[in-house]
């Protein structure tokens, strides 16, 4: 492949040598770049060492397994050890972060996946600034069970989601209709008609093939029987024509898996669920991706297999709210967020900066900012334009003078054309030195606009760090990556970003690695290794299964005694509280006013309720059993009572000052408030020595838990003879000699490696 001669390499004698430099570069052409060669980032979890201490610590794991397992010998604690050694035999990293590529339709999004991934023809792109992505799509490493190169699931609204939905469009469809006549703001009518709209172009979608839809007019038509009775017969009718389409493209459990061996024939077959249909007459193509809530492809890439999701989402500007409402729903469940837009736009795009603003707020130091379509800059320029740095000029203008002095060099060139080697490689020499002051001007405007980004998000930067910034060039990489033909000379590979982004992505989900591992090795492993050694000096006692049994009987004994005390405490307490309560005789002045009678009888019912009260105190004040007796609000007395007033009440008109005396004396007379607070007064009580009986029973428990370990520590007979348990033994104690002799030699060193040898 084709690489440029690096600035800073330039010296004045290069001038001289140039045309020698060419010709070699003419010999590599067709060579495509392959990223296989990439270095992984400089951190820990992508350091040699790292893995070599994952392998150890899985060797270990698995030989404690078998030293567990291959005996004769099991008891409860050997099996428990042999479980949590199977638990922890594989590391268990934190789930693939989801990394959000988000911005508006056309910034390159597509074409962006289609390079990070080095898979052309994946991501479905386009390059008139139409949305081409209508659906959420993400990006992972293979499945275990996957067979094909490239599969995806699309994952389908089930059918209720689709009712409701399919509903909600017919009702936006119809709103126009039914209050464009209305007097109603501007902008609220504009939002109705954008609405409208939005339904309209979904049906037209969704229901492409169908002659109802097979135009505007005809869907118009069609549609405006949807504001009358015949709705809900609109509603069934589309229902069921979505039925057979989704059942005519084979879904199972509302997901449809498409199986491919190459990225274009995958690209194809999605069309009909991940983009606008052709709406043509004959010639209509339908798209279900109004009912599509995600799509998964999985893929064998080496960017996915470090454990990242890339998912591609639908434009953020875009005039289809239902994309717009997805793509920002979708965005809270992202772990990371890159913010794509064009490098010419991204300062002057105050849509940039809001957004920016917004996603750091919400995702702190995991948001990007990728600038799009870097190469397009033209190799002439004056670089104080960019801001250029004093070194970066110096090195520009040094470039400009070897590209004007090459003058013979490119005489020689041209006159190769007689010996047939062409005009187009003749001219190759100038494309390259027409490019290589391309990419000074190229890194200098980079430099210009990651400066200008940075200043303006300083506040952000104070507390999350500078914002990450990524300048990139996918078409150019793309031409370097199918190796190029004689006239289309890009920017080197390098120049193009997608080598750093790729950097960049690899080391999200690396990052938390080292923590995890540390917690496996000296957190996990450590802890096995520590149980495993105790098991081998404990010494088993016959007795001990026998003692046990002998604590539990008075256990359960005391327990039932406990029980049996509650329950007579109870129903003595509930004996005092219905004990007759001597009344005396109601006086009531028929003269004055009905409440104000009462007075007499309240008097009466408090000095009898005294008594009761110091009767009821005094029985209960062991448990300190709160009971309110008095007449205040909120007491049983009050609320037995409330019933009667209330009935006494009901007596009305000529001579119902008698009646209501006769009832209320009738009512106390026969007990009636006391049989209403009975209940309450009897469930205070239950639920007073409830919570009694459970502290008592846990003091007694506590004791026999210390007579247990008393029996546990002082009691050591000799165990049984046990050919199997004393060999196990020695295995045990050989494995755990083995592994603190790994974990604090060949284990530290290797950590210690993989953290110094790293830059972050």
């Amino acid at each position: 492949m084709v690489q440029i001669i690096p600035i800073q390499a330039l010296e004045e004698k290069d001038g001289q040598g140039i045309q020698e430099r060419i010709n070699e570069k003419i010999q590599n052409l067709d060579t495509p770049y392959n990223s296989i060669h990439e270095p992984l980032p400089n951190i820990p979890a992508y350091h040699p060492s790292f893995a070599r201490l994952e392998n150890h610590y899985e060797i270990l794991l698995e030989a404690a397994i078998r030293t567990l397992e291959s005996s004769t010998y099991h008891d409860d604690v050997t099996d428990r050890l042999s479980k949590e050694c199977r638990n922890w035999r594989k590391v268990q990293y934190p789930h693939a972060p989801v990394v959000g590529l988000v911005g508006d339709s056309g910034v390159g999004k597509s074409s962006l996946i289609n390079a990070i991934l080095d898979t052309p023809d994946l991501a479905l792109a386009g390059a008139t600034g139409a949305a081409c992505t209508c659906v959420i799509t993400e990006y992972r490493e293979a499945w275990a069970s996957q067979t094909s190169t490239f599969r995806a699931e699309i994952v389908l609204l089930d059918r209720s989601k689709i009712a409701s939905l399919l509903e909600g469009y017919l009702h936006d469809y119809s709103s126009e209709t039914i209050q464009s006549n209305e007097d109603i703001e501007p902008d609220t009518l504009e939002e109705i008609r954008s609405r409208s709209d939005t339904a309209l172009e979904v049906f037209l979608t969704l229901f492409a093939t169908r002659s109802e839809f097979k135009d505007k007019y005809e869907a118009v038509k069609f549609l405006a029987t949807a504001t009358t009775a015949q709705g809900e017969e609109i509603l069934s009718q589309l229902l069921e024509w979505l039925d057979s389409t989704i059942t005519a493209c084979g879904a199972v459990d509302g997901t449809i898996i498409v199986c491919e061996e190459d990225a274009k024939s995958l690209s194809q077959g999605l069309k009909p669920f991940v983009k606008i249909g052709v709406n043509l007459g004959s010639n209509a193509t339908p798209s279900l991706w109004p009912i599509v809530t995600v799509v998964r492809i999985g893929l064998r890439a080496p960017l996915l297999k470090r454990g990242v999701i890339i998912a591609d989402l639908p434009g953020l500007s875009d005039v289809n709210r239902t994309r717009t409402h997805i793509t920002n729903a979708y965005i809270h469940s992202c772990d990371h967020i890159f913010l794509v837009a064009p490098i010419a736009r991204v300062q002057t795009d105050k849509l940039v900066d809001q957004r920016i603003a917004e996603y750091i707020t919400r995702f702190g130091p995991r948001v990007s900012l990728i600038c799009t379509k870097s190469d397009d800059v033209a190799a002439i320029v004056d670089p104080e334009d960019f801001s250029a740095t004093n070194h970066a000029i110096s090195e520009y203008t040094h470039l400009l003078r070897i590209y004007e002095e090459m003058g013979s060099a490119r005489t020689d060139l041209l006159s190769r054309k007689k010996a047939a080697v062409g005009k187009a490689k003749a001219g190759l020499g100038l494309d390259l030195n027409n490019l290589t002051l391309r990419e000074s001007v190229l890194k200098m405007r980079n430099r210009k606009v990651e400066r200008a980004m940075r200043d303006r998000h300083q506040e952000a930067d104070s507390v999350n760090g500078p914002l990450r910034i990524v300048c990139v060039s996918s078409m150019a990489y793309e031409v370097n990556a199918l190796g190029y033909s004689e006239d289309v000379i890009p920017v080197s590979v390098e120049s193009t970003g997608i080598p750093q982004l790729r950097s960049v992505i690899s080391g999200l989900p690396a990052r938390e690695r080292l923590s995890v591992l540390q917690l496996y090795c000296w957190g996990h492993l450590k802890s096995l290794i520590s149980s495993m050694e105790s098991w081998t000096v404990q010494s088993t006692i016959a007795r001990r299964l026998e003692l046990r049994e002998v604590v539990a009987k008075p256990r359960k004994l005391a327990e039932s005694v406990i029980n049996t005390l509650c329950q007579e405490i109870q129903s003595h307490l509930e004996k005092t509280i219905v004990a007759t309560i001597p009344m005396g005789d109601v006086v009531v002045i028929p003269s004055e006013p009905f409440m104000k009678s009462l007075a007499p009888k309240k008097m009466q019912l408090s000095a009898a309720f005294g008594i009761f009260t110091t009767k009821l105190r005094k029985s209960t004040s062991a448990i300190r059993l709160h009971v309110i007796t008095d007449d205040t609000d909120g007491s049983y007395l009050m609320e037995a009572m409330v019933p009667i007033y209330r009935s006494c009440v009901e007596e009305s008109g000529k001579g119902s000052h008698p009646r209501r005396v006769a009832r209320l004396h009738s009512a106390i007379k026969h007990g009636e408030p006391f049989v209403t607070m009975e209940p309450g007064v009897r469930s205070s009580i239950k639920s007073e020595l409830d919570i009694r009986y459970g502290k008592l029973v846990k003091k007694v428990n506590t004791v026999f838990d210390v007579v247990l370990a008393d029996f546990d520590s002082m009691f050591v007979v000799e165990e049984r003879p046990d050919v199997a348990r004393n060999m196990l033994r020695s295995e045990i104690r050989d494995f755990v000699k083995k592994a603190h002799d790994t974990m604090n030699g060949t284990m530290e060193t290797e950590l210690a490696r993989a953290i110094n040898e790293s830059s972050g």
